[in-house]
């Protein structure tokens, strides 16, 4: 898999990037003795596309070499790519081009994220999960090995037996974690450090601390808005005539009722990661409290329970918004990185909680499950233990389940 870049007259963000500027992305001078750097330009050494945020493994590419350079333009690129339609042709592998000269041909398929999505749902998702062959199950057996499977993990992954078809999902996610496929550039990691120091020095990630994403921006308008009339209509306060309902987003209490089957010994620190905190913070002020300040949890029945919290929020103002896709030019290139650094530092703080409430209907719900995802021990697994674990405890606060395959 290769990732195109457009070139820069084709390219609409600033810095001909839009995963934004991190301070080695520009060139400096120093003009005069002991004075600040000074930018002077793009540093043309530093990528440009994903791998300004993710490292890119070098076992991936087993060494190969970049395929067909220079044998097509950008535009003859995408144009490839529009031929490949899984909705054109049902039931049809993607057309494949050859190149790379004479001596050594090689054979690419080119997609776009939307044409990866549809092959996979019409084409590539029933074969991987076929087992009905001695064919297919090599084939399985062989994908799972170059996603970093050990042998035995590979025996496991195509016993149809012992993994259903959620599991095998989520066995290929707790590879994903494992395989470092998914890892930052060290900048960004130096760079969420320092946000955590400046933004939310309250919180320690070396103490327990539970955590909870509450997604509504322009989730409110599409996918979330089936949800958020079905809790009104269960509890009886929704108009159908009119559309009416008390909010129309999902709101703070039901997440918080996620705890009343916790057991809870004293009160617990959560972290809030949220697109909409002035609403999310004005929801718990609404809350009751304890003589020592603490939020306490109230039943759907009205009743006070014993769960106490303490709320910690990053203290980030994102001006520009919360999501990349917002603002006039999609903002300026310190602004997207600020955004960027944000919201993996939100990525990593949910990550790491010991019970983090959430929704699939998140991109980042999806994600923070794939990274909490664990493959068990082979012992453990052979006295019947679960081939896949979970770190910590999830709560899913509305909708589905279960995310579905890897990046669904």
């Amino acid at each position: 898999m290769v990732l195109l870049e457009p070139p820069n007259a084709l390219n609409g963000f600033k810095s001909n990037s839009q995963f934004s500027c991190p301070p080695e992305a520009w060139r400096t001078e120093v003009r005069r003795k002991g004075a600040e750097p000074v930018k002077v330009g793009w540093n043309e050494d530093f990528p440009v596309g994903l791998t300004r945020l993710i490292r890119h493994p070098a076992w991936l590419s087993k060494g190969c070499g970049m395929p067909c350079v220079g044998e097509y333009t950008y535009e003859e690129w995408d144009d490839l790519r529009i031929k490949n339609n899984a909705t054109a042709m049902p039931g049809l592998p993607p057309l494949q081009i050859q190149c790379g000269g004479t001596s050594k041909r090689t054979s690419v398929v080119v997609l776009g994220g939307q044409e990866i999505r549809d092959y996979f749902d019409l084409y590539y998702k029933e074969k991987m999960l076929d087992r009905s062959s001695e064919i297919s199950i090599a084939r399985a057996s062989e994908w799972v090995k170059r996603m970093s499977a050990m042998p035995h993990e590979a025996r496991t992954f195509i016993n149809s037996s012992a993994l259903d078809r959620s599991d095998t999902w989520d066995y290929l996610s707790a590879l994903i974690a494992r395989s470092g496929v998914l890892r930052f550039q060290p900048w960004i990691g130096r760079d969420v450090e320092g946000y955590m120091k400046t933004y939310v020095p309250d919180l320690d990630l070396n103490r327990p601390y539970d955590a909870i994403h509450v997604r509504r921006g322009d989730k409110l308008v599409m996918e979330a808005r089936r949800l958020v009339r079905l809790l009104w209509m269960e509890r009886g306060q929704y108009d159908e005539a009119t559309d009416a309902m008390p909010t129309n987003y999902i709101p703070f209490w039901h997440y918080l009722s996620q705890y009343v089957t916790t057991c809870m010994d004293g009160p617990r620190t959560v972290y809030v990661a949220t697109d909409d905190p002035v609403v999310v913070k004005a929801e718990i002020n609404e809350l009751p409290k304890d003589d020592d300040g603490y939020t306490v949890l109230i039943t759907e029945g009205g009743m006070l329970t014993f769960h106490k919290f303490q709320f910690v929020f990053s203290s980030y103002d994102a001006q520009s918004g919360y999501h990349l896709h917002e603002g006039y030019g999609k903002g300026s290139c310190e602004e997207r990185y600020e955004q960027n650094i944000a919201s993996i530092a939100d990525l990593m703080i949910l990550s790491r909680g010991n019970l983090v409430v959430i929704e699939f209907n998140s991109n980042w719900g999806r994600l923070i499950r794939t990274f909490r995802l664990r493959i068990n021990d082979r012992q453990r697994v052979m006295n019947g233990a679960q081939p896949v674990f979970q770190k910590g405890e999830m709560r899913i606060a509305r909708g589905r389940k279960l995310p579905g395959p890897p990046g669904w």
